[in-house]
């Protein structure tokens, strides 16, 4: 392939609820002399025809959140959802007061989906490479040989970084959903750095089915010079003007919104509730990483740096150049060697399974 593999982009109308949809796949391969496949679905009825797939190809699956996220803090997550029916209210309650029946059920279901990922794949692909030890820990070692990572590319660069246009300005980016995004602790945050920093303003972009829940809860502990600015397509004109980005999430994958933010010279400053934050960010460097166990811990060393003018260019100046590791040109070559290595390594060792295509 000579470093470069060849690949085809079409758009299929296949339902996979259909007894045919492996053979309408199987078709689609045949016609273009595919050899690898690459799955972002992580459903049974899904897997179990992708397992079908690997009689004829080299199939990677691909892990977009952290794996096994709410296992540890069943009562925290739960505290934060906002069942509508009496059935969820009842779940959550029950959590609240006996999470372990909640772990044990939860672990039970992500067990059997990343089994299934596993079975049905030549590699499975995570978004960093320290998600490895969280799954092999539920999983057992002997998955280690089928998991890899990869990570996601920051397909944009602003061409030139204009500090200049920086204003006093923090904002918080992400859909407006508990329990994940957890935008109270920020609201929290807020508060307290707004009452020291008076001049200092907080935008809210994005939006969410509990969004007007926060609306109203901003309002009942009065909080000052925050906003919400709903769902914008400019989001780049939040990330030019802010000086900080804050991301409170209880879990993430690989959160877009960082680097993204790091593109414009925006300082991220983010709870460790996910293991890839250390891969985007160096704490004290090109952001700030906050003990999840101290969120106040946030607002004191947001306090500490927004008047260090020196620091801050400083600190936005390394965030926008450290974003290079996740080009999309570095992202796509490491994807041609994982493909590269599974076609060979499918070829090679499961020459009794190779079923070609003829």
């Amino acid at each position: 392939m000579n470093g470069q593999i060849p690949s085809y982009l079409g758009i299929y109308p296949i339902d996979f609820n259909d007894d045919d949809a492996a053979d309408k796949i199987t078709r689609i391969i045949k016609e273009h002399h595919i050899d690898a496949v690459i799955n972002q679905k992580e459903t049974l009825r899904v897997l179990r025809i992708v397992k079908q797939l690997r009689k004829h190809v080299a199939v990677c699956s691909v892990l977009h959140n952290m794996p096994f996220a709410s296992y540890g803090r069943e009562r925290q997550y739960k505290k934060l959802t906002r069942p509508t029916t009496i059935k969820g209210k009842i779940i959550r309650l029950a959590t609240i007061i006996y999470p372990r029946m909640y772990r044990i059920a939860n672990l039970k279901h992500n067990r059997r989906i990343y089994k299934a990922m596993l079975e049905s794949s030549d590699k499975l692909l995570l978004l960093s490479e320290r998600f490895i030890t969280r799954m092999t820990t539920h999983l057992g070692d002997d998955a280690a040989d089928k998991i890899g990572f990869i990570n996601n590319p920051t397909p944009f660069r602003v061409p030139t970084l204009d500090l200049s246009k920086k204003e006093k300005l923090i904002v918080w980016v992400g859909r407006i959903e508990d329990p994940q995004k957890n935008l109270g602790t920020f609201l929290n945050v807020w508060k307290d750095f707004n009452n020291i920093h008076h001049d200092w303003k907080a935008i809210v972009v994005g939006d969410g089915p509990h969004r007007k829940h926060f609306e109203k809860k901003a309002k009942k502990m009065k909080i000052s010079n925050l906003s919400f600015a709903g769902s914008r397509k400019d989001v780049d004109e939040f990330y030019t003007r802010a000086t900080f980005l804050c991301m409170t999430s209880l879990y993430e994958g690989w959160p877009m919104v960082l680097p993204e933010a790091m593109a414009y010279g925006c300082i991220p400053v983010v709870l460790d509730t996910f293991e890839a934050i250390f891969d985007i960010i160096e704490d004290g460097e090109s952001g700030l990483i906050i003990n999840q166990y101290i969120p106040d811990e946030m607002s004191r060393r947001l306090s500490e740096l927004c008047n260090d003018t020196i620091l801050l260019r400083k600190m936005a100046d390394y965030a926008y150049k450290s974003i290079d590791r996740f080009s999309s040109a570095q992202i796509a070559s490491r994807w041609e060697v994982i493909l590269e290595e599974e076609i060979a390594r499918r070829k090679r060792d499961l020459t009794r399974f190779w079923q070609p295509l003829i």
